[in-house]
């Protein structure tokens, strides 16, 4: 076996051998310990002429290529002769003339001539000098990862079958769309959503952007070139209507974020789909009723459990002068005739919270210090719970018609008794 290229690539201060005196004797001497460590060796070593022919083997490389090719390996011989599975032999044939071009590298490499003789290989690849410095051939190690390797997929498969598991029973749909716009992964939530299966969905990659409303593709398709383009971009999120199978509108929401493997190579994006119609009607009803009570002719406060005010109306503005923004967290309180004392709440405060509704007329301040007169209802809101979440108060303001019917009444006796009866409607 040629032994010049290990002398200079082993570490030669760890041998601890005996050297006659002589540089020449210890040469040789060196020669023949890293012979018998490469002859002893688990792993397969062997080296290559430049024309791939064989220059020196050890019995691990013999044995490799006896249980892989079948073949009875010769000094003098060429590889390719040996080995008969035409792409291990082209794949081989590249990684040597790396090693001829002067790269050094480990490779993996799957070989051998059918499957039940075949198996993987961590391979190292060095070049071979001559004394001047010229490339004259090719060292290998190679070394059986087989057994390793079988561990790892296996672990693989179990890893990846508590993947498909969890993703299989995500309520959720879930997809997972490779840089070439392959479906990997659909989850069957998919047809609890669109009526489509998964199976419908990754035999056409081009039904997921059919089934989006007319009126949404534009924006989607802005999207996906979008994701397309920026691999980098972390996180995305909006929502989208699709049309189901049976031509029923639902609102998704679209959520995706890019995949990448452990040494950071773009593997496409996952998504994740999650139906939205209840949400988005509720919304669109809670957005009409926003809109009436906006609109409508009375003043109407919001408060919670505690009275603390969380929303006013603009005619509750227009009537007190107190933007929103001057009304939020302060209890309606804040409006009441100072002429008259607390505990006239009393009675109102303890009918709501015990959740009835309570009805009456009440004299209040606004902000520029004026009296004027509300004929209210305030109620309760209950939670789906049944407590008592908010009360809801809507007024009207009566002061301009309590002006008219004293003005115009029939004479001031009557006025002023009439006068006394809305005062006896004020809280006590």
């Amino acid at each position: 076996m040629n032994l010049d290229f290990w002398i200079g690539r082993c570490p030669m201060q760890n041998l601890k051998t005996a050297t006659p005196d002589g540089p020449e004797s210890t040469k040789t001497t060196m020669a023949q310990a890293l012979g018998e460590i490469a002859a002893k060796a688990a792993g397969a070593i062997f080296s290559l002429d430049d024309q791939y022919h064989y220059t020196g083997f050890n019995q691990a490389h013999a044995a490799f290529m006896r249980n892989l090719y079948g073949a009875e390996i010769k000094i003098g011989h060429s590889l390719a002769e040996y080995m008969t599975v035409p792409e291990d032999w082209r794949a081989a044939k590249h990684n040597l003339d790396r090693a001829l071009r002067g790269e050094t590298f480990l490779e993996t490499a799957y070989s051998g001539k059918d499957s039940l003789h075949r198996g993987y290989f961590a391979i190292v690849h060095n070049p071979v000098y001559d004394g001047a410095g010229i490339i004259t051939g090719v060292s290998v190690f190679a070394q059986d990862i087989t057994e390793h390797r079988q561990v790892q997929e296996a672990e693989l498969h179990k890893s990846e079958q508590r993947f498909r598991t969890i993703a299989d029973f995500t309520y959720d749909w879930q997809y997972w769309i490779l840089p070439d716009g392959t479906l990997e992964y659909v989850s069957p939530s998919c047809e609890r959503i669109s009526g489509y299966s998964a199976a419908e969905f990754r035999q056409n990659p081009q039904l997921l952007r059919d089934i989006i409303h007319p009126e949404d593709r534009e924006m989607m398709r802005r999207h996906f070139e979008a994701v397309h383009r920026k691999t980098e971009m972390l996180w995305e999120e909006l929502d989208f209507r699709i049309i189901a199978r049976f031509g029923e509108t639902r609102w998704v929401n679209h959520a995706c974020r890019p995949v990448y493997d452990s040494v950071g190579e773009y593997l496409g994006r996952r998504a994740s789909l999650r139906d939205i119609t209840h949400r988005k009607i509720r919304e669109r009803e809670l957005r009409t009723m926003q809109l009436a009570v906006e609109n409508v002719a009375a003043s109407v406060i919001i408060t919670d459990r505690d009275g603390n005010i969380e929303y006013v109306n603009a005619k509750f503005t227009e009537i007190t002068g107190y933007t929103l923004a001057e009304s939020i967290g302060r209890n309606p309180r804040f409006l009441k005739d100072p002429d008259k004392p607390s505990t006239a709440y009393t009675e109102l405060w303890e009918t709501i919270t015990q959740g009835d509704s309570w009805q009456g007329t009440v004299r209040n301040v606004k902000k520029d210090g004026s009296y004027y007169w509300e004929s209210a209802i305030i109620s309760p809101v209950r939670d789906e719970t049944g407590q008592i979440s908010r009360f809801v108060a809507v007024k009207e303001d009566i002061t301009e018609r309590l002006q008219a019917n004293r003005h115009y009444g029939n004479g001031r006796n009557s006025s002023d008794v009439w006068y006394r009866r809305l005062r006896c409607r004020w809280p006590s």
